[in-house]
């Protein structure tokens, strides 16, 4: 065979590909990379060009339509075009299309509603000798480039059709291309493959709803104290600024220990239920089965918040901001002077006190002249009429004084820029107290970043790629057994950092908001630890294996009592 630059190759399995658009293109060298050769198939041959960023391989040949379906080395032809113009197209050549296998991989352009025929069933309908087969719609031009070997990563692929051998034939195609196909069935089936393009975001639905009633409870209960608090005290400003990053961290790590007891707590559920049961052919309550189906989501948001409550937990966590997590350790030189915490506080409080009590003095001694020249001025208004002798006397006494008073007032000077420059000597002496984590802060916030951290292992593992690798026992370690050490190391992080503020509240720390999202998760786990006792876990796992409760088991007779 040629290409068409006249080139000679080896013959392979022919495939066409009707459509020259992205997807045709996408199509076509994906199967010239699977070893496949190909014709592609235009309605306006002449006018197609392909000097894209990615063109098609030059061993791709090009020619009309009504050729490509002449040829009787091609079985399969994949159909990439929109359905509005794939019946008029191939209308003219009905006659060709008989025993020849169209995979139709169009999509609606809305979502279907109801019993509505797929486009699929509408070929059929139209080309009845053909065997048309619905496959490939799902995925996007992209995705047909990749050139993945991994077969631990390959995209699912769903086929249907009315003939199995058909299916089977695309089916071929479809793995040689990287893919994995799975067939849903005949045609009618075709309806599902082609709503799966138009969902959003499904599975999402219940878990979102979780969600928003959890941060909503929060929410409702921190503005609830912020609104009891303002009232307690009327004259307090309230500081609006802490909203955007106080209130928020404390939303999200509630929030967030709450979703996660939530995503351990419906698994609890559901092993009593199937102890109630007795079976586990019964199906759940419809409210569990949707809250153990929305799991995965729920673990996704808890670690999505948790991330979130560490960034801003990375900006808050000060002495200024979360005084209760602090204490002031004393300097070394203050320390080595007094012998105990109580006579440093005490001689702190009467240094304080004496150099109040000083510069009280030093300011009165420098406004004592003011004062003295000042009353002096009455004084020689009403003496104003006494011999002028003694009044030279007088006013030679009040010369002297006067320059006794600015002898003394400059002393005062003096002595007073000394006592201030010692005083800052000795102040910038003095070092500053410096503040420490307290022993149960620092055990708290270390078993808050180890809880992160394994929450991040978790959320790693529930990626396809990577729990794909891992085998049930593996799995079932890191989904349940770290799980719930995790949500313990959450719980204790919580109790750890607040003990020393619910030991200051008394008896009043149960209505504390710290105190009652550590309830849920303690709940849990204590459930858990009733569940894996093991007369309890021994027919857990017999109803899992398939055992059944009897509830009339049937009587036994004498003779075959005797008989065991």
């Amino acid at each position: 065979m040629q290409d068409r630059n006249g080139n000679q190759y080896v013959e392979r399995s022919v495939i066409a590909v009707i459509g020259t658009g992205d997807l045709g293109c996408a199509l076509a060298r994906r199967l010239t990379c699977s070893g496949y050769a190909v014709i592609l198939g235009s309605r306006c041959p002449s006018r197609r060009k392909f000097n894209g960023s990615r063109p098609v391989p030059d061993v791709v040949q090009f020619t009309s339509v009504e050729k490509c379906l002449e040829n009787s080395d091609v079985r399969v032809f994949f159909l990439a075009l929109q359905f509005r113009h794939m019946i008029s197209l191939l209308t003219p050549y009905k006659d060709l299309l008989s025993g020849k296998v169209l995979v139709d991989v169009s999509n609606r352009s809305q979502k279907p509603n109801g019993d509505q025929p797929s486009n699929a069933e509408k070929l059929a309908e139209q080309f009845p000798n053909a065997h048309i087969v619905k496959g490939l719609n799902t995925l996007a031009p992209d995705v047909l480039e990749g050139l993945s070997s991994d077969a631990t990563s390959r995209t699912t692929v769903y086929l249907a059709g009315n003939d199995i051998n058909a299916v089977n034939k695309v089916g071929r195609v479809v793995r040689h291309m990287g893919f994995s196909p799975i067939c849903r069935g005949d045609l009618t089936t075709a309806r599902d493959i082609e709503a799966l393009p138009h969902m959003f975001m499904k599975g999402w639905g219940v878990p979102a709803c979780i969600t928003c009633c959890v941060v909503l409870v929060w929410f409702s209960v921190l503005v609830y104290n912020e609104v009891r608090k303002q009232r307690a005290s009327s004259r307090q400003v309230y500081h609006w600024q802490k909203i955007p990053l106080n209130l928020l961290n404390v939303l999200l790590a509630l929030s967030a220990i709450s979703l996660l007891a939530l995503t351990y707590f419906a698994g609890c559920l559901a092993a009593l239920v199937q102890l109630c049961y007795g079976t586990k052919y019964k199906r759940f309550p419809p409210w569990l089965d949707e809250w153990l189906k929305s799991r995965k989501v729920l673990g996704l948001t808890a670690l999505l918040f948790a991330f979130w409550h560490v960034v801003i937990s990375l900006i808050l966590v000060a002495p200024s901001t979360m005084p209760f997590l602090y204490f002031t350790q004393a300097s070394s030189s203050s320390s080595s002077s007094s012998s105990s915490s109580s006579t440093a506080a005490a001689a702190a409080v009467a240094a304080t006190i004496a150099t109040s009590t000083t510069t009280m003095f030093i300011v009165a001694i420098s406004t004592t002249p003011t004062i003295a020249t000042t009353t002096t001025t009455p004084m020689n208004i009403e003496n104003s009429n006494h011999s002028p002798s003694s009044s030279n006397k007088r006013n030679n006494t009040n010369n002297n004084n006067n320059n006794h008073h600015k002898n003394d007032n400059s002393n005062n000077n003096k002595n007073n820029t000394d006592y201030n420059e010692n005083s800052n000597n000795r102040h910038h002496l003095k070092q500053k107290p410096q503040q420490s984590l307290t022993l149960y802060s620092s055990v708290g916030l270390s078993i808050g970043i180890l809880s992160f951290l394994t929450l991040s292992v978790i959320g790693i593992v529930t990626l396809p790629s990577v729990g794909s690798r891992l085998n049930w026992r593996e799995w079932r370690f890191f989904q349940s057994n770290l799980g719930y050490a995790t949500l313990f190391l959450a719980a204790a992080h919580v109790t750890l950092l607040f003990l020393p503020y619910w030991q200051a509240l008394g008896m009043n720390f149960y209505a504390e908001k710290s105190f009652i999202c550590c309830l849920t998760p303690f709940f849990v786990i204590f459930l858990k630890l009733i569940l894996v006792l093991p007369p309890i876990h021994r027919r857990i796992d017999a109803i899992r294996g398939g055992w059944v409760r009897k509830k009339n088991p049937p009587k036994v007779t004498l003779e075959e009592m005797e008989l065991l």
